[in-house]
This record gives structure tokens, sequence and C-alpha cells, in this order.
């Protein structure tokens, strides 16, 4: 087989499998919003419906579950094993971001969610093609970004996590950071909000002495730090306390997309 054969056989297998990326992107965080009640979305809406009620004792469980109940539609009878693991862990300023939506009803926030999301991604997925990859040809950007963008981790995110808007405002803040690299650092700074991927980045500015990045994240740090002290001086702990009390229920979180019943 000569290699303008091979060559069209590639471009078509690839086309064939970012039309299926793309499908499945849109696909299953639809059929996600008929699952609302298992959905990493609820202790999100949850949280913001406790901070627009006043804040008080965020990272208190029997006020998370009432709130869960609330968003979820469930009956409140009390108990972990009631909310399914639902409990909110993240730090509090991802509260306050998800208060505008939890006035709403909560298929109708999750859509709005979804859309902020998907156009996140969006806005990352042409940065990443028009500034980050400009050597490559437009066939190549364009299977590369897909896969990166509408890959299952994006799909589950989309469905109900927080994590393409971090996605998206990283990708913002790595394309700044050249002209701008103390707002740059700022946004690449929203991945202390996951702080479990965070814990490498300052390393990393250090070794390549980024220090105005540095500065930017060290600053989104600050904010998130300051946070804690957002609820009273006798909640500052409540945060980490919480994080060690239930941040060990890996197996209690749930997945945006629940599995497909066995025939």
């Amino acid at each position: 087989m000569g290699a303008g054969p091979m060559n069209g056989l590639r471009g078509r297998i690839l086309m064939v499998a970012c039309g299926g990326l793309l499908l499945n992107f849109v696909v299953l965080p639809l059929r996600a919003l008929s699952y609302l009640s298992q959905s990493d979305f609820v202790p999100y809406d949850a949280a913001g419906r406790i901070i627009r009620a006043g804040g008080q004792c965020l990272y208190c469980i029997a006020t998370q579950e009432a709130s869960v109940h609330v968003v979820a539609g469930t009956a409140n009878s009390g108990g972990l094993d009631t909310i399914g693991g639902l409990v909110f862990i993240s730090p509090p300023p991802v509260a306050w971001l998800f208060a505008p939506l939890a006035g709403l009803d909560p298929h109708l926030g999750r859509v709005i969610f979804m859309v902020l999301s998907t156009a996140g991604l969006s806005l990352a997925a042409w940065l990443i093609a028009t500034r980050w990859l400009p050597g490559l040809g437009q066939g190549q950007r364009i299977c590369l970004v897909i896969a990166s963008t509408a890959s299952v981790p994006a799909v589950i995110g989309v469905a109900g996590q927080i994590d393409p808007l971090i996605f998206t405002a990283v990708v913002v803040g790595i394309t700044l950071a050249r002209r701008f690299p103390v707002l740059g650092g700022v946004l690449i700074g929203a991945l202390v909000l996951k702080p479990q991927l965070f814990v490498l980045v300052p390393v990393a500015l250090i070794v390549s002495r980024q220090w105005r990045v540095l500065a930017g994240t060290a600053l989104s740090t600050a904010l998130v730090a300051t946070s804690m002290f957002a609820q009273g001086l006798s909640h500052v702990f409540d945060w980490p306390r919480f994080v060690v009390a239930y941040g060990s229920l890996s197996d209690w979180l749930p997945q945006s997309l629940p599995p497909m019943p066995r025939s």
C-alpha cells in the first residue's frame, strides 16, 4: 500500500474518531441531565444555597445534607448514606462561584453551568489551536484539540464538575503569562481550588524562574486562604477539618454520569 492511500486511511480514521468524540461530548452530558440527584453538580449547588442563606456553617454535615436534599429533590431522612456521599469539600470560593446559580431551579442551573463549561472549553480549544500550535497543520491542530477538549474527562466535567472552568482559566493564564505575567499567574492559580493539582505548580515556576507568574499564583493562593475567615474566626479551620473527615470518601463521591443499567 502506497503512502498516499495510507495517509488517506489515517485521515479518515482520525475524522471518524474525532466525530465520535464530539458526539460523545454532546450526548453524554444531555443524558446526565436525567440524573440530577446523582450528579457532582448537586453539592456545588447545595453549597451555593448555603452561601445565599447566609453562609453559616458551610462545612457542617447536617447543613450540607439538608441543602443537598433540597437540590436533589429527595427526602431529608438524615445520615450520610441518604445523600450518597454528595459532600462539598472544595474551598469556600467554589461555593461563592455557584451562589448565583443556586437561586434557580436546579435543572436550569445545571444547564447554565453546562453551557458555561462548554463555552470555556471552546475558548481553551481556540487558544490552544491558534496560539500554542502554530507549527502544526490545520487538520492536525483540529484533531489534537478535539482529542484534548472532547475527551471523556472533559465530558464528565461538563456534566457536573468544576474542572472545565479551572482548565479554561489555566489555559487563558498560560496564554497571557508572556505579556501579562502577574495576571496570567492569577489565572493559573485557579488550580489552587484543586489543591492536589496545584501542589507542583509553584515548583515548576521556581525552577523556570517565572517570578512574576509565581507572584500571581501567590495572590490566588492568598485569596483562597483568606476566604477561610469569611464565616468568622470560629470557622477558620472548618474546611481543612472537613477535608480530613470526609475527603477520604472517594468511593462515596458520585460520577456525573451514572453507570448504564445492565440488561
